[in-house]
């Protein structure tokens, strides 16, 4: 690239990335069991371990409700962020 040439970066706005309760519950449940697992892990703790992952699994499945519920990205009941 010459000096006399310039790039322009314009930043570019998502609309409703991840900005959803769908999104937020199936983050938050994932992190929650992703700590259990991780301490149960590190703990030699088998049965606590299997809670973490269920709680994972728990959490992906109410992300997929939630957003066949409406409550993901352009669903039906989220609000519109303009």
């Amino acid at each position: 690239m010459s000096s006399e040439q310039q790039l322009e970066l314009t930043p570019v706005a998502v609309e409703g990335h991840g900005n959803t309760v769908s999104a937020w519950t199936l983050v938050m449940l994932v992190m929650l069991g992703s700590i259990v697992g991780c301490v149960a892990f590190c703990l030699g703790n088998i049965p606590w371990l299997i809670v973490g992952l269920a709680i994972i699994v728990g959490g992906c499945v109410a992300g997929g409700i939630l957003k066949a519920l409406g409550f993901g990205k352009l669903g039906s009941r989220t609000k519109s962020h303009s």
